[in-house]
């Protein structure tokens, strides 16, 4: 029969494997690759057009004897091409490399990656990249180099002050692209790292130290009872607390912070309420747990009493209920005493007996779940699949000791997923954790590339103004005056690429959003010390060229050639 006002949403099986969160990850740190590529490639661009300019006597030469203005085009663009195929070459070696280690290190749940290889498509890929890359950065440095007047490139004054002003511009202005593009990317590791600290810091709702948990499930042969299924955990459980250095033991249907492979959602409604549409139902997950529970997973009561050994089958059927679900579904009210059903499965009215404190169950960066929980002893069909203990010591020091209370019961018992609470709250940050150390590590490359392309700006422009410099020193110009004038000449170009940079960055940051936890895609601490990072990055990439700037010979610059 057909509910109405019911229907069914179709999802492409890719989507719900990888879903949003994980496509917008991965889309990130493409995006981030693509900007380190952007960097490399405006690197190398800039050594090009220095190169080009200290080339111009013999590009001079060549136009001189004959040769084309294609010619010459044609020749350093080969060179560029030699470059980027040798740079690919190296990279595809790289690759293989690094496949296996992503694979090692990469979560299982982020992505798929065991039909993951170098196949024809990713080298094709390579290819086009390279040769791409090798068109569009190397068909600037060529124009410079095509475009250097052909009588002045002769002269001794062409020689002496090889690259002029527009070459010195375009260097300058790759520089600032350089800054740009490094601001970005460590605008976005920083938001991504400060996101990682604040999830770290969550509450997750449960016990977390000294915790010990693990997987077991009945064979139903041999346990198609509830009493012989109670009766089991009943004594486990209460064996395991008698051990030394055990504080206390409990089952439970589903494991909290995504360690659980059972999770069971069902739909609520108030007595006397009417079933939908005509009335209002609230949906959470449901748990059944045994006596102590709450007690040993260390989540607290906040109202009512917790579950005893007299919620039974012969006893009034009674329900716990999660802050959350009880702000959801009673707002302004007390929940306690109330009487609830699970309209479309137990259908049973149970008396509201607690409210206790909220559970991250998928995980420390998912959201605090609603959750009813219903005694065990009072549930029929449900088994529980999990036990956990807390401890006095080590947890995973009390493996052996809770084994063999497991199996000295039923030696036949398989018992996985065997791990720490503090283990399975880090596990569930595997991706959090991933993306963070992608993205600093690109922002380190990023950062790492525009220093250097900004120390080699600085220091090519100290080595063309060495005779100016020895000039303004012979003429009484001391020391840290030139000091500052290297550095001042960095700091301007660096402070041009950060303004462009945070103005991106601030638009740009909207795109991770969905990967910001507990902070603002804005925050203000993040751009800060970026911004910092990068004034210091590039007055270290000045202090050498600067310093040597200081140490130069008056008498020899003059006669500098």
């Amino acid at each position: 029969a057909k509910r109405a006002d019911y229907g069914a949403d179709v999802i492409p099986l890719q989507e719900w494997v990888v879903g949003e969160t994980v496509r917008t990850a991965l889309l990130v740190l493409m995006g981030a690759v693509g900007f380190v590529l952007l960097i490399a490639c405006v690197n190398v661009a800039n050594l090009l057009i220095a190169r080009a300019a200290e080339r111009e006597h013999e590009i001079a030469v060549r136009r001189a004897l004959g040769a084309g203005r294609g010619d010459l085009m044609r020749q350093l663009l080969a060179e560029s091409f030699l470059l980027a195929a040798l740079g690919s070459a190296a990279g595809i070696l790289l690759a293989r490399w690094g496949i296996g280690f992503l694979a090692a290190t990469i979560p299982d749940d982020l992505v798929r990656l065991e039909g993951v290889g170098l196949d024809g498509t990713v080298l094709l890929f390579v290819t086009t990249v390279a040769t791409l890359s090798a068109l569009a950065f190397g068909i600037l440095p060529t124009l410079v180099a095509s475009r250097a007047q052909l009588i002045d490139s002769l002269s001794e004054v062409g020689r002496s002050f090889a690259g002029g002003r527009a070459t010195k511009r375009t260097r300058s202005v790759l520089v600032v692209a350089e800054v740009t593009l490094s601001l970005v990317l460590l605008v976005g590791a920083g938001l991504m790292i400060r996101s990682l600290a604040a999830v770290i810091q969550r509450d997750p709702g449960v016990r977390v130290d000294n915790m010990l948990m693990l997987s077991l499930r009945l064979p139903g042969e041999r346990y198609s009872e509830k009493e012989l299924v109670d009766r089991f955990f009943l004594d486990v459980t209460e064996q395991i607390g008698e051990l030394q250095g055990v504080e206390s033991a409990t089952s439970l249907l589903s494991l909290p912070l995504g360690a659980s492979t059972y999770n069971l959602f069902r739909a609520h409604l108030e007595e006397g309420e009417p079933e939908p549409p005509a009335g209002p139902e609230f949906s959470a997950q449901w748990n059944a747990v045994m006596p102590g529970y709450f007690q040993t997973m260390g989540i607290p009561l906040l109202q009512g009493r917790a579950f005893t050994d007299r919620d039974h089958l012969e006893s009034e059927p009674v329900m716990m209920i999660s802050q959350s679900f009880a702000e959801e579904m009673f707002p302004g009210r007390d929940p306690v005493g109330i009487r609830v059903r699970s309209w479309r499965d137990e259908n049973l009215l149970r008396t509201i007996v607690g409210v206790v404190g909220n559970v991250r169950q998928y995980g420390m960066s998912s959201d605090y779940n609603r959750f009813v929980y219903v005694p065990r002893l009072q549930q029929v069909g449900l088994t529980p699949q999990a036990i956990v203990v807390h401890t006095t010591a080590d947890p995973l020091s009390m493996v052996s000791a809770v084994r063999g209370v497991i199996w000295n019961e039923d030696p036949n018992l398989p018992i996985s997923n065997i791990q720490t609470i503090e283990q399975a709250a880090s596990d569930s940050l595997g991706q959090e954790k991933m993306i963070a150390q992608m993205m600093g590590f690109f922002a380190a490359v990023a950062l790492l590339l525009a220093a250097v392309g900004l120390y080699g700006l600085i220091s090519y422009s100290v080595t063309q103004r060495t005779r100016e410099i020895g000039l303004r020193m012979a003429l009484g110009a001391n020391t840290s005056s030139v000091l500052s004038a290297i550095i001042r000449q960095a700091l301007t170009l660096a402070l041009i690429g950060m303004g462009i940079g945070l103005l991106i960055s601030f638009a740009a940051s909207r795109v991770i959003i969905n990967l910001l936890y507990d902070i603002s895609p804005v925050d203000p601490l993040t751009y800060v010390v970026v911004s910092l990072v990068l004034v210091g990055v590039a007055v270290v990439a000045s202090l050498v060229p600067a310093f040597r700037a200081t140490r130069v010979d008056p008498v020899s610059a003059l006669r500098y050639e």
